[in-house]
C-alpha cells in the first residue's frame, strides 16, 4: 500500500495600499482558492498543507504576524459569519510556521469532517503599530480521505 501524503495548495493573500496611513492596506483572498476537497480526480488524500503567499503592491513590506499569525474556528451556515477577532484555534486548521522571511504561512488542514470555517490571517505591515486582519471563509468540503 502507498503512502498518502496530503495535497499541497498555494493561496495569494493580495495586500494592497488604500491610502496614503501606513495602516491603509487591504487584504484579500479569493475564497475560491479556500474550498477544499480531499476526493479530487478519485485519488483520495488524507486533507492539505496549505501555503499562504503575500502578494503585495510594490513599495509594501508585510510580513504574517509570526508570533500568531492564524486564529479560526469552525461555524455554522447561515448568519452573521463569525471571524474570529480574538484568539481562537482549531485542530483541523492550524499554523505550522512562518518562512520566507514571513511572507509564507504554512497551515495543516487535516479536513477530516464536511464543516465551514472562519479564520483571520494576522499581519504585520511597516510602519503600522497594529496587526493588520484578513477573515476569509474556508470550506472542508468532505471529510477525511485516507
Amino acid at each position: 500500500m502507498a503512502l498518502k501524503r496530503p495535497r499541497d495548495r498555494t493561496v495569494d493573500v493580495k495586500a494592497t495600499r488604500t491610502g496614503p496611513n501606513p495602516c491603509d492596506v487591504h487584504f484579500h483572498v479569493d475564497e475560491n482558492d479556500l474550498r477544499f476537497r480531499n476526493d479530487v480526480d478519485n485519488k483520495p488524500r488524507p486533507g492539505y498543507i496549505v501555503f499562504f503567499d503575500i502578494d503585495e503592491d510594490a513599495g509594501l513590506d508585510c510580513r504574517f504576524h509570526a508570533a500568531d499569525p492564524l486564529w479560526v474556528q469552525p461555524f455554522d451556515p447561515g448568519p452573521p459569519v463569525p471571524c474570529p477577532s480574538c484568539p481562537a484555534y482549531w485542530d483541523q486548521f492550524h499554523a505550522i510556521g512562518v518562512i520566507n522571511d514571513g511572507k509564507t504561512l504554512i497551515v495543516r488542514n487535516k479536513n477530516e469532517y464536511e464543516t465551514l470555517f472562519a479564520f483571520t490571517l494576522r499581519f504585520d505591515v511597516a510602519g503600522c503599530t497594529r496587526v493588520m486582519p484578513c477573515d476569509p471563509i474556508g470550506n472542508n468540503q468532505n471529510g477525511q480521505q485516507l
